[in-house]
């Protein structure tokens, strides 16, 4: 804002993780570079985003995506070891 940079914590707000049926590998990379070339709204929205896709056969899996400003290396190595812990 006016040039000077600003810091703003935000109350939590519940989300859902929305899941989407694809019909094989090909399309669920599809949807993946999608998802990953939106870009973050920086003012007043999540730095965040979590996508997950769905094959016929029942496998799926989970794009997580984290802005610089809120996750880095180490954060998402944590991140990575409490969902595979979790599964």
């Amino acid at each position: 804002k006016d040039a000077i940079p600003h810091q703003y914590i935000s109350e939590y707000i519940p989300f859902k993780i929305k899941v989407y049926d694809v019909k094989d590998l090909n399309e669920a990379q599809l949807f993946t570079e999608k998802i990953v070339r939106t870009p973050f709204n920086i003012v007043d929205s999540n730095l965040f985003n979590f996508s997950m896709f769905r094959l016929p056969n029942g496998c799926g899996g989970i794009v997580c995506l984290f802005h610089h400003l809120v996750g880095d290396a180490w954060s998402l190595s944590i991140f990575i070891s409490e969902i595979i812990h979790f599964f």
